[in-house]
């Protein structure tokens, strides 16, 4: 299965995903996402759940049940 192309902005959200994901065994949580990216705490989260929906859409990640950490790279 071949996977949509990725923004700009994407593609900053899913390289931090991917090197955070190398370094620690687990994912980073919305605000770290956020604050990688440069935004600020307010609009912040909302924005990271926004790349987050358009990479799991896009077939780069899927969420897993539950829990701030929910982020699984899609392997598929």
């Amino acid at each position: 299965m071949s996977r949509l192309p990725l923004t700009e902005l994407e593609k900053k959200a899913w390289g931090y995903i991917l090197g955070y994901m190398t370094d620690n065994p687990y994912a980073p949580t919305r605000q770290e996402i956020a604050t990688a990216m440069g935004y600020n705490l307010s609009s912040g989260r909302a924005m990271a759940q926004h790349f987050l929906r358009q990479l799991e859409k896009k077939g780069f990640i899927k969420f897993g049940k539950t829990g701030w950490r929910n982020i699984e790279l899609n392997t598929k």
